[in-house]
């Protein structure tokens, strides 16, 4: 189960302790999971950014401005390297 809820994230900390419970998550309720391979999951990714726009108009939430992007990029390319 995931504590932290993700509108409180503020910080890398936060961010940090998120993966880490997300991955717990996995870990522990796989079976729950929709995107359950790497494959699934980078799919479901994907489209979930290309559907950002519409779930902020939908929740009548202002649409983030300045996301870093590059900085997502770079944590998903290194990832696929680092032990």
């Amino acid at each position: 189960m995931i504590e932290i809820e993700v509108e409180k994230i503020r910080n890398k900390k936060d961010f940090i302790e998120f993966v880490r419970q997300l991955r717990m998550d996995f870990k522990e309720n796989k079976e729950e999971w929709e995107n359950d391979t790497l494959e699934n999951y980078l799919e479901a990714f994907q489209a979930a950014i290309e559907a950002m726009d519409n779930y902020y108009i939908n929740n009548k939430l202002e649409i983030p401005k300045n996301v870093p992007w590059n900085i997502f990029a770079e944590i998903l390319e290194t990832a696929k390297y680092y032990e």
